[in-house]
């Protein structure tokens, strides 16, 4: 009965610890979505890269806003 109690301590650690990760993760979700959107908008035309850049700003914008 202790062996069992002291893997289910563990797993609820586990747990705890996991889903503090996975907030602070969320927190830089929108950095990290423009940074890897915008790494594929290279273009020698300025005008296009200028609209890929929008674009990434629109689809990784948490709001909906810019």
């Amino acid at each position: 009965m202790k062996k069992k109690s002291f893997i289910v301590a563990v797993v609820l650690v586990c747990v705890v610890l996991s889903s503090s990760h996975l907030e602070s993760v969320a927190a830089q979700g929108s950095a990290d979505c423009i940074d890897a959107c915008t790494t594929g908008c290279v273009n020698q035309d300025q005008r296009l890269a200028a609209r890929c850049n929008r674009k990434c700003s629109i689809k990784c914008d948490p709001a909906g806003q810019v």
